[in-house]
């Protein structure tokens, strides 16, 4: 017991000091957040729809990214290890060729190659996304009036009201796509006959994922519209609801613009906002003129650029990195009071984003990165709020965490969990899901509460439990949720993590933080899952398959963010059992041996879910702020069984 003791506080010592030496100038910790190569793909195809310059290096180095993503049969993965996917090869095959890579060169060769053979495959996905074809007709390779895109009169009643049920990423894209949708032409990339003879095979037959009824009922509103639009008063009353329209969505859009010109916290939002500005004449304006180059410098801040490559992120981690890491250092002998003042400097007291519309409580959240103010997340609070009570102890009876507590109180859904940017309330349906461009990710176009979500607020909100009757009310209500959204076997799912390793871990240690102690109520099948989960070498793994057969949950190759989570799970709902201490200690003895000299653990592959199947990130800094914690909470389990 003494030797796995020492090695693993030589462990927690060293992934300290690596962190402290990764700690940026102003006091914060900000890893990159890796998603797929699309996103630097479609900033080519972006830049060459406005024939904006792009520095030599920038792109042959854009271009190096991309070939070192490409896969051996010759096309791109929406993540690693997933298979190579129609849409997403498709949109790298142009950005290739509008970095002037020649359909004859190798890497479009082959690309080509993948697309046309994924016509006649059964193994390979051949969805052309409605995003991929919007591009398509961007760059004039199909006929704009032939694209799907979102109405305008989605910004207008009485469809504006459904959108706003809509989760944020679905509204802070469709109304700037559906804003660019109002022009009725888009200029033809110079090559774009080039590429429609190269993918003319490749466009005939690919099948999209609109819902064939959906389709037809967009088909049938449309045709209607054109019908009524025949007699004189009524295409006047079309053009002037239009009009309309499109005031309403550059209201929309003003109202998710930050103060330093980024566009919806994400780079999709801006690319398509900037090019209605250039399409409809409004980038010549001083005001739009100012705007579009306030957007164009912060999405330029999305950017992560190495020695040979070049890469767009979609989000920034900035908030959750840092909270999370001060959350894993010790709060001494070192303070870190500049860390934990920087982030308390970064709490939203200002805006009232989109979240407000149905929440009374004035603003006291964080979001996930920096500069986000209308988009405050409440597991990036509560991940804040915990680490600014362990390194601030003055904070707990602060203003700050009042208003912080408040805000989260009443983010809480009517079933007692939370969203993660969203009150949610009952969605809308029907006709809407048909005319907004996220067909690819169905059960996400709604915010709904989640458990591993709830969890960390379940967590966070236990060190004030005393200090409001009102909040533990709230907590009881959150317990309830978390209890009901168990699986038969007892599991938990995880939304933002793979998956019930992720999910399991994080709902036991709210609970367990909770209850003050492993209530059998809920402990026994988790604490069964991860011992038998266990892989021989000591540690735990599991992959994305895991979430269409669920026989395969627990089940994958060891990975060190996965370890620390199921030795986080165990920790909370684990009795003292000889079994149980010998799985621990078995996750110990892992982790301190494929700890890197360095301090850190190999870089983790893509663990950060956020759509299952469709999107999901790596991030940097998790095979070391969750190994801290665990081998923390490990040792803290190791003492009290000596």
């Amino acid at each position: 017991m003494q030797k796995i003791t020492d090695l693993s506080q030589h462990a927690r010592t060293q992934v300290e000091k690596w962190l402290e030496a990764e700690i940026l100038p102003g006091q914060y910790w900000e890893g990159e957040l890796e998603l797929n190569p699309a996103p630097t793909a479609l900033y080519f195809l972006f830049c060459t729809a406005l024939a904006l310059p792009v520095s030599p290096e920038i792109a042959q180095k854009g271009v190096n990214y991309l070939l070192s993503k490409q896969n051996a049969d010759g096309g791109w993965s929406p993540y690693p290890p997933a298979p190579s996917h129609f849409s997403t090869t498709l949109e790298c095959y142009l950005g290739l060729r509008v970095r002037g890579h020649a359909p004859d060169h190798p890497s479009c060769q082959k690309a080509l190659e993948f697309l046309e053979a994924s016509l006649t495959s059964r193994m390979t996905s051949r969805k052309l996304f409605r995003s991929t074809e919007y591009w398509l007709g961007i760059l004039g390779v199909l006929p704009w009036n032939t694209v799907f895109k979102p109405p305008i009169e989605l910004c207008m009643p009485p469809l504006s009201l459904a959108l706003d049920r809509t989760a944020y990423w679905v509204r802070t894209v469709s109304v700037p796509m559906a804003l660019l949708g109002t022009c009725e032409n888009m200029p033809a990339h110079a090559h774009a006959t080039q590429l429609q003879d190269e993918l003319r095979r490749v466009l005939a037959k690919p099948s999209t994922s609109k819902d064939s009824l959906q389709q037809s009922l967009l088909n049938q509103l449309k045709t209607g519209i054109t019908q009524v639009a025949q007699y004189p008063l009524a295409r006047s009353l079309a053009e002037t609801l239009k009009e309309a329209a499109i005031v309403q969505a550059l209201k929309r859009i003003d109202g998710i613009t930050e103060k330093n010109g980024d566009i919806g916290g994400n780079p999709f939002a801006c690319f398509f906002t900037l090019l209605a500005y250039d399409r409809l004449g409004l980038r010549s304006q001083p005001e739009y003129q100012q705007k579009f180059e306030q957007a164009l410098t912060a999405l330029m801040g999305y950017a992560v650029e190495t020695e040979t490559q070049w890469r767009l992120q979609t989000n920034k981690s900035t908030i959750w990195d840092t909270a999370f890491t001060l959350s894993a250092l010790p709060a001494s002998p070192v303070p870190r009071t500049e860390s934990a003042a920087w982030l308390l400097s970064q709490q939203i007291t200002e805006v009232r984003g989109e979240w407000s519309h149905n929440v009374t409580e004035e603003p006291g959240g964080w979001s996930f990165g920096i500069g986000h103010d209308h988009y405050p997340v409440t597991d990036c609070t509560a991940t804040a709020l915990i680490a600014l009570h362990k390194h601030l102890p003055q904070f707990k009876n602060s203003p700050e965490a009042t208003r912080a507590i408040r805000w989260l109180c009443g983010m809480q859904s009517p079933d007692g969990g939370w969203a993660a940017y969203e009150k949610h309330t009952l969605p809308a349906t029907g006709i809407l899901e048909s005319l907004i461009p996220f067909e690819d990710i169905p059960s996400h176009v709604f915010d709904h509460p989640k458990a591993d979500v709830t969890a960390k607020v379940v967590e966070a909100l236990s060190i004030w439990r005393d200090s409001d009757t009102k909040i533990e009310e709230t907590l009881r209500k959150a317990r309830r949720f978390l209890l009901s959204t168990r699986e038969s076997s007892g599991l938990w799912k995880g939304n933002y993590g793979v998956n019930y390793l992720y999910g399991t871990a994080f709902c036991c240690r709210a609970l367990g933080t909770l209850d003050g102690h492993p209530s059998r109520e809920w402990a026994d099948a988790p604490q069964r899952f991860l011992i038998e989960s266990q892989n021989p070498d000591g540690g735990w793994g599991e992959t994305e398959a895991s979430y269409q057969d669920a026989q395969l949950r627990g089940r994958g190759p060891s990975t060190s963010v996965q370890t620390a989570w199921a030795l986080l799970g165990l920790c909370a709902c684990g009795d003292d059992s000889v079994e149980l201490r010998e799985a621990v200690k078995a996750g110990l003895e892992y982790l301190t041996r494929t700890q890197q000299p360095s301090g850190v653990w190999d870089v983790a592959p893509h663990l950060g879910m956020v759509f299952p199947g469709t999107v999901s990130f790596r991030y940097q800094y998790y095979p070391a702020y969750f190994p801290l914690l665990a081998l923390t909470a490990a040792l803290e389990r190791l003492q009290g069984w000596k």
